[in-house]
């Protein structure tokens, strides 16, 4: 399970950012409140929640621990 990223932000989107770690770069689902906080090109580690279906394999990150416990 993956708990938090860290990396740099490569591309952002209202409710999404790409984000680089380790040669990897993922997608990781925001909220708006969220995105308002960053910028492209900064570094940044998010909380991440990991959702596993069967048709897919979601990543949904959070500045903060408060917002991640209400999602």
């Amino acid at each position: 399970m993956i708990k938090a990223i860290e990396g740099l932000i490569t591309k952002k989107e209202p409710t999404q950012l790409w984000i680089k770690c380790a040669g990897i770069t993922y997608g990781v689902n925001i909220s708006l409140f969220t995105s308002a906080a960053l910028q492209k090109g900064e570094n940044i580690e998010l909380y991440i929640t990991q959702i596993i279906r069967e048709d897919a394999n979601l990543l949904y990150g959070f500045l903060k621990e408060s917002e991640q416990r209400i999602f």
